[in-house]
């Protein structure tokens, strides 16, 4: 299970290495957003020195590349074909189509592919976009990109929205959604806010931008391992039952809620 991404300049070799001690559940390598124009070629340079030490430790890795419309996102391709370089995970920016996503695909044989919707076209054609995943692989949300496209607030309600429908719309397909990370650094307050914001919109995963932010998002991504006092009583409840309302501590409780609780008991089960 994957609940902490922590992402890391793939031009920063020793940072690089420090990722790779972390508790993270898995580890970004960006070639993209986190490395300035002229220091993409360092970048390349300096994954491909330490490749073979992290493939040693056999991390869930994903490595971010540049824009395949673009001449860096073309020379990305080139570096890990020539370096023979297969991530478990390959991360596209700026995905505006699912024809994108399976046109990739026919390049990389052994790597899954994780979409970024991160602008206003990807979210029209987020559908299209789910549709074209195959099991395992995920749908991650660029809420930076998009509020900057369409110039609103990070934590405005109308990214909330868009967050809802892309979790909605995964969840039909079963597909898991990542969700962007938090950028106040010091804030442990915020953050741990945020997190679990990100948890109860659906998201399956959270990125980190620094090893801080670690622990907090694999505490509340972790399974809950127990059925909570008031599960309990509802499950009895609805022993010899299967419909109706019912109420639980002045709450009312019907078929849906007992149809989760259910699920969670099964979970916990195996």
């Amino acid at each position: 299970m994957i609940r902490s991404l922590l992402n890391t300049p793939a031009d920063h070799e020793g940072m690089l290495l420090k990722a790779i001690e972390t508790n993270a559940d898995a580890l970004i390598f960006d070639l993209e957003d986190g490395v300035q124009i002229g220091n993409k070629e360092n970048a390349r340079i300096g994954l491909r020195r330490i490749w073979n030490k992290v493939k040693i430790r056999k991390r869930n890795i994903f490595i971010r590349i540049n824009d395949v419309h673009t001449i860096e996102g073309i020379k990305d391709i080139n570096f890990l074909f020539e370096n023979n370089i297969e991530p478990c995970f390959i991360i596209l920016p700026k995905v505006e189509s699912g024809i994108e996503v399976q046109l990739t695909r026919k390049l990389f044989k052994k790597s899954k592919l994780c979409p970024i919707i991160e602008t206003s076209k990807g979210v029209t054609e987020a559908k299209s976009i789910i549709n074209s995943l195959n099991k395992g692989e995920y749908l991650i949300f660029g809420e930076a990109d998009l509020s900057s496209q369409l110039r609103i607030s990070l934590y405005s309600t109308f990214i909330k929205e868009i967050k809802r429908q892309l979790v909605l719309l995964s969840n039909d397909e079963n597909v898991g959604v990542i969700d962007s990370p938090c950028f106040r650094l010091k804030d442990e307050s915020f953050l741990t806010q945020e997190v679990q914001h990100s948890y109860d919109f659906g998201f399956s995963s959270k990125i980190a931008i620094h090893p801080s932010h670690i622990s907090i998002i694999n505490k509340v991504f972790s399974p809950r391992y127990e059925l909570s006092y008031d599960e309990i009583q509802i499950l009895e409840q609805y022993k010899d039952e299967h419909s109706g309302i019912k109420v639980n501590n002045g709450d009312m409780v019907g078929p849906p809620m007992v149809r989760m609780i259910r699920e969670k008991e099964e979970q916990l089960e195996r």
